[in-house]
């Protein structure tokens, strides 16, 4: 329902002549519904843009409102978290220190599938716990200066000897982690992660935008109900 804008005007003449403190909390409060009304619209946008696993992305304690006071006449909306503010305006993956490449898991990271999961095949689940980059331990790269046939052989040796299962092979023109199973007479390569890439821009998908842009359109609306409150607290 459009808001009679004059009208708005009207209160805010009224409450200014006869009670402008009134007039500063009903701003104050607006505010504060714009805030609240937003941290809202986000959660509905993470919801539809995002898969999420669990309630701590949506949760009070990282989706946070910081209210409006007299002594701040500002309310803020945000998240704690690093990877939403990444999510929200885009961001670039880096090469690691162990690959210098960016490691992207496979499926079989994430237990959907065993073996090669060749044919850039997609994960639709969080990698499994022992399979998380920061988990691996890799062989030496004392082999590095061998051939390429020679030295995959000598890495997967090597992993099998110390146990130290997963190896960076460079197999069909790409560059994989694989994790190693079985024994040197019969052994088996799980492609755990792609390491051919040297840095991956990541789209923005903003969730915050947009939910402000919505709970603005409100604003009108808000600032009329708190307006008419102060005025009918002075009758």
């Amino acid at each position: 329902m459009p808001i009679d804008t004059t009208e708005l005007k009207r209160f805010e003449n009224t409450l200014m002549r006869l009670n402008k403190t009134g007039l500063r909390i009903a701003r104050e409060q607006t505010l504060n519904d714009l805030a609240f009304q937003t941290r809202k619209d986000a959660i509905e946008v993470i919801k539809k843009e995002f898969v999420v696993r669990n309630a701590f992305t949506t949760s009070g304690r990282t989706l946070k409102v910081d209210r409006a006071t007299r002594s701040r006449q500002f309310a803020e909306v945000g998240h704690t978290e690093k990877y939403m503010a990444e999510q929200e305006f885009g961001f670039t993956n880096r090469p690691d220190r162990f690959t210098n490449a960016v490691a992207i898991p496979t499926p079989v990271a994430s237990g959907e599938r065993k073996g090669m999961a060749q044919n850039k095949t997609v994960r639709r689940k969080p990698v499994r716990k022992p399979n998380r980059r920061n988990m691996l331990r890799m062989p030496s790269n004392k082999m590095n200066e061998l051939p390429r046939k020679e030295r995959n052989a000598a890495l997967i040796k090597e992993a099998i000897k110390t146990k130290r299962r997963f190896i960076e092979l460079e197999r069909n023109g790409e560059s994989s982690i694989y994790r190693v199973r079985g024994s040197m007479r019969r052994y088996q390569l799980d492609r755990m992660y792609t390491t051919e890439h040297r840095s991956i821009r990541v789209k923005p998908t903003p969730w915050l935008m947009p939910a402000q842009q919505r709970a603005v359109k409100q604003r009108d609306k808000f600032y009329q109900k708190r307006l008419q409150y102060q005025l009918d607290r002075l009758k």
